[in-house]
């Protein structure tokens, strides 16, 4: 079910942003009801986003890029994006190589994204 939920592993509580399977519109939302909870959390937020499947484009893309810069960044949040594809996985290079989505961070499993999220720095701006 797509939507964001608060789990926890091994003691570390972190937002679950599921987006698997889905394309633009109801992506939008799940990135929308994201930062609104990141927003109004109090202090830096973990946080994994499941794309595996996702159909997400050009609204996605310029959407994630106005959050990392107004939401993701300034409140700390470190972010883990799983499932990627291989193309998604070349635009999202690209996207950091243009100095953006300091937050971000690929990885192929959930398992990898945990311990990334489990490091002890938190990025700040």
């Amino acid at each position: 079910m797509a939507g964001c939920t608060w789990r926890e592993h091994d003691g570390m509580r972190y937002l679950y942003a599921d987006y698997r399977g889905l394309d633009d519109d109801p992506a939008l939302a799940v990135m929308a009801e994201a930062a609104e909870i990141v927003a109004a959390h109090d202090g830096p937020v973990r946080m994994i986003s499941d794309v595996t499947g996702a159909r997400l484009g050009y609204r996605s893309q310029g959407e994630s890029k106005r959050l990392s810069r107004q939401v993701w960044e300034p409140r700390g949040t470190r972010i883990a994006l799983i499932g990627m594809t291989s193309l998604q996985v070349m635009a999202f290079r690209g996207f950091k190589r243009l100095g953006q989505g300091r937050a971000f961070a690929a990885f192929q499993t959930l398992d990898e994204g945990l311990l990334y999220l489990a490091g002890d720095e938190i990025l700040r701006p």
